[in-house]
């Protein structure tokens, strides 16, 4: 087990936890996971997180000279791997007289850390950082605390979110996922918990972006996502680069304990698994992870800076998983506007002086039997690990699914 202080570039810096089966490497800029990587079965790291080719290394978007390449847009500057978006999900949208970015303040502004150290009683590693805001109507903290545990392929983040203005605060929140190259090939399995699907019909790009999924559609299993043409095809499989965009987001039953969303590599032997406390752990002090969803970035975008020239060729596929309580990718003032999808509200609320947190973990790991890379039919929680099962075969992940650890070290050390 081991944490340690990294300088990136001038201006940019990260901290890297390691324990015996993964790497994390999260930066300060905006919080971001770079790397997230386990050892393969023929001697190799593999990363599962994206970093696109055109991430920006400087400061900021607003300082590069070559800012308008970024479309002056500081998420696309940064983003890769895994990251925390809040007060917002999706589209930039005004809500009153606060402007929410891409995708929320705290997936754009540095994280200031704070202290890291060894638990006494779990043996894990943690990490605590802070961001805060405290403009008029969007005044909030935000204390995220990352864990490693020994013998866990497994990265626990949690956050711990209290409403400093004087009137509730509403919002939407997720934990999402960047996954691409060398994880994300040609052949890759997604699946999730979600028990249906809506297709999102935003049309983020002027001219539009070509769609393979019907947008507005409702369907109920990934493998039969309905198509504009009105055939259907498997989007649970990544097909390589389709020239496409789309965005399907998942209802998650309201008996389920934990959320989660995985991808497979089937050549590699590789398995990526989200999870989240689940809706029937909702309390009062507890955010679960309610909608679950797949953003499939498949070479759709052919604007700077996916390609070298507006209307060039995008050089890169990548899979935004994510979950959390939001509408679609719609932005917090349509979650504000539409109030519940299937009645399940697509906002948080927060008290004025109240805390609530959110807790989320993403897994990586080799696994050795391959019928398993046909894909599983379920997922089970037990007290110490995930099992992903296929019939009589199962993948084995050494979890908390309780996220029972992490809650007692964010009460230590916040």
């Amino acid at each position: 087990m081991d944490i340690r202080r990294l300088p990136l570039w001038e201006g940019r810096t990260a901290s890297v936890l390691t324990n015996s089966l993964v790497h994390a490497v999260i930066e300060d800029q905006a919080g971001m996971v770079l790397e997230f990587s386990a050892d393969n079965r023929i001697g190799g790291r593999l990363n599962a997180h994206s970093i696109p080719w055109f991430r920006g290394r400087g400061m900021s978007v607003y300082n590069d000279d070559n800012h308008m390449f970024w479309q002056d847009e500081q998420l696309l500057y940064h983003r890769a791997g895994a990251y925390f978006s809040f007060p917002n999900v999706g589209a930039a949208c005004t809500v009153g007289d606060v402007r929410h970015p891409c995708d929320g303040a705290t997936a754009h502004n540095y994280w200031m850390v704070e202290r890291y150290g060894t638990d006494p009683i779990y043996g894990g590693i943690w990490l605590l950082s802070s961001q805060q805001s405290r403009e008029a109507g969007n005044s909030w903290v935000v204390r995220k605390v990352d864990v490693l545990l020994p013998n866990h392929p497994v990265l626990y983040t949690g956050y711990s979110i209290t409403n400093t203005g004087t009137d509730i605060l509403r919002a939407e929140n997720a934990y999402q996922s960047l996954l691409g190259f060398p994880f994300l090939e040609t052949g890759c399995i997604f699946n999730s918990v979600a028990s249906h699907w809506y297709v999102s019909s935003r049309e983020s790009r002027v001219p539009p972006v070509k769609k393979r999924l019907l947008g507005g559609a409702l369907f109920g299993n990934l493998k039969q996502a309905p198509t504009p043409e009105g055939g259907t095809v498997d989007a649970s499989i990544f097909p390589g680069l389709t020239g496409t965009e789309d965005f399907v987001s998942g209802i998650v039953p309201r008996d389920i304990p934990v959320t989660w969303a995985s991808a497979i590599n089937p050549r590699q032997q590789m398995a990526y698994l989200m999870f989240a406390p689940g809706p029937q752990r909702a309390s009062d002090s507890l955010i679960t992870a309610d909608y679950t969803h797949f953003g499939f970035l498949y070479g759709g975008d052919h604007a700077t800076p996916q390609a070298l020239y507006d209307g060039g060729s995008s050089f890169s596929a990548q899979v935004l998983c994510g979950m959390g309580t939001y509408y679609q990718d719609e932005g917090l003032a349509q979650a504000l506007q539409q109030e519940n999808s299937d009645g399940i509200s697509t906002t948080i609320g927060i008290e004025p002086g109240q805390t609530r947190t959110f807790m989320a973990g993403i897994a990586l790991t080799a696994y050795d039997n391959p019928r398993m890379s046909g894909g599983f039919y379920s997922v089970e929680a037990l007290e110490d690990s995930f099992v992903m099962k296929r019939t009589k075969s199962t993948i084995i992940i050494p979890a908390d699914p309780s996220f029972a650890a992490l809650s007692a070290i964010m009460e230590r050390v916040l």
